[in-house]
């Protein structure tokens, strides 16, 4: 991660608490940025589309999987989205390797269990910057792959 980039961050929980604890982490870690906090999946993806860049997106873990669901693949189509990693927030109750492996088939990321230490948030920060990198590293190929086979083809039909 480099040095002077700054990682903004998504917090969509409905419970004021837990919102205003992982804002709290976040305030005292050094490599956020920007952190925006909303109760709803519904008003995160309205909050993401006027954002300028997102590298994480936090989600509680209680929302239901399939709107969890739903909302990486809405924000996903959003440029601030689109290279993003969602991370969700797991409640003790949730963190059993069926409650995991359901997340990641979801389009989750990574998790951070709750209790989290500031230890843990730089963990989770650090994949997060990780991850945004390699998505727009993969979208940028593609897009070259896409111009190259596009100008062979057009060459190809002029020759």
């Amino acid at each position: 991660m480099a040095q002077d980039s700054k990682i903004d961050a998504l917090i969509v929980d409905a419970d004021t608490n837990r919102r205003m604890r992982l804002k709290n982490a976040t305030a005292a870690q050094h490599q956020f940025g920007d952190v925006v906090m909303t109760q709803s999946l519904d008003s995160a993806v309205e909050r993401l589309a006027g954002m300028k860049s997102c590298i994480v997106a936090f989600l509680s873990s209680e929302f239901p999987q399939t709107q969890v669901s739903t909302f990486i693949q809405k924000a996903k189509s959003l440029p601030a989205g689109s290279d993003c990693a969602y991370i969700s927030v797991l409640a003790v109750q949730h963190q059993t390797s069926s409650d995991v492996a359901m997340g990641i088939m979801n389009g989750l990321d990574a998790m951070l269990k709750e209790p989290f230490s500031a230890d843990s948030l730089l963990v989770i920060a650090e994949l997060a910057q990780q991850i945004s990198d390699e998505r727009r590293a993969e979208r940028e190929a593609a897009a070259v792959r896409f111009l190259v086979t596009d100008l062979l083809s057009r060459l190809g039909e002029t020759a």
